[in-house]
């Protein structure tokens, strides 16, 4: 097969995983979705690529991960195909970084220790923290943005007749013009409302109206109240600084991903409670570690891509 016609495959059902995964998709259009995989082995196999992609960045949000995961095509041929392929995407999830499969997929990706704006073509301005991946499209009716993972700062230019809609796993964002953040990965999303007010909802349709400095989480697809957040905090990135007041560990280290290559893992699930205060410069990330090897009760262990954190004898 050529080169040209496999990207097309793959294109097609990268679009058939996108309808299914929005909410939108009719039975009717499932149908057509079967008939499209009967058609031919290549169209199975790319169906079932896409998916095992998808679930690999989290982007399928839990409730749909079963029925998505469950082709519609022959067990037996499937499983040929696809265990040796999750298994291969297994591996180099834990050795290579979410920006390497990100790079050649997304519309518009940073690389970690960058910061971009970005003015869409309906004038909204978009400000991506480092790591971060999105897509974007726009039709007659509605203004769409997918965001795989990072913080984005949106400010979007107001459109009562055509709505902004951020999408990111089983979050959802829907506005007419306002400010907003949302930053995350996989199942962990969260949304910070500066100005105006949006829309937040669910996997399972539920909504809930948040407005200027309030705060919504969704974890592992649930969406929490609204609660409010420190704004001077939550923006230092935009003026190239990591700010932390008693901040978990583990939500630091999530945040030092987006301006330093490498992995850092955590070995022990209660180190993630430690706690850490300070102020850093972004363009010097290493000082995050130093930080928190020279003021918590843990050891440090560096290989190269690699950071182990240990509790200390």
């Amino acid at each position: 097969m050529s080169e040209s016609r496999d990207d097309a495959i793959q294109a097609e059902a990268r679009e058939w995983l996108v309808l299914l995964n929005s909410g939108r998709a009719t039975p009717a259009q499932r149908q057509a979705l079967q008939a499209w995989c009967d058609a031919d082995p290549l169209h199975a196999q790319a169906w079932a690529r896409q998916q095992a992609f998808w679930a690999l960045l989290g982007q399928l949000p839990q409730s749909q991960q079963a029925s998505l995961l469950e082709p519609p095509v022959p067990r037996r041929r499937l499983r040929r195909f696809l265990l040796p392929a999750l298994a291969a995407c297994l591996v180099l999830a834990f050795l290579l970084p979410p920006s390497f499969w990100l790079r050649g997929w997304a519309d518009h990706y940073v690389p970690v220790g960058e910061r971009l704006t970005l003015t869409l073509e309906d004038g909204s301005v978009l400000r991506l923290n480092g790591g971060s991946a999105i897509d974007w499209r726009q039709d007659g009716a509605l203004r769409t943005v997918r965001v795989y993972r990072g913080q984005v700062d949106f400010q979007v230019a107001a459109d009562p007749g055509r709505p902004f809609v951020v999408e990111a796993g089983a979050a959802r964002v829907r506005v007419t013009g306002t400010r907003f953040e949302l930053s995350g990965e996989a199942q962990h999303w969260r949304l910070l409302v500066s100005e105006g007010r949006v829309i937040a909802s669910d996997e399972q349709g539920n909504e809930r109206e948040t407005t200027a400095s309030q705060r919504i989480d969704w974890l592992d697809g649930r969406m929490s109240v609204a609660s409010g957040f420190d704004a001077s905090e939550a923006s230092a990135w935009q003026r190239g600084k990591m700010v932390f007041k008693s901040r978990r560990l583990d939500e630091v280290l999530d945040e030092l991903a987006r301006y330093r290559s490498g992995r850092v893992l955590l070995l022990g699930d209660d180190l993630q409670a430690l706690r850490i205060t300070g102020v850093f410069d972004a363009n010097r990330p290493e000082a995050v570690l130093e930080a928190i090897s020279h003021n918590l009760p843990v050891d440090m262990t560096r290989l190269p891509g690699l950071v182990l954190i240990r509790h200390a004898p």
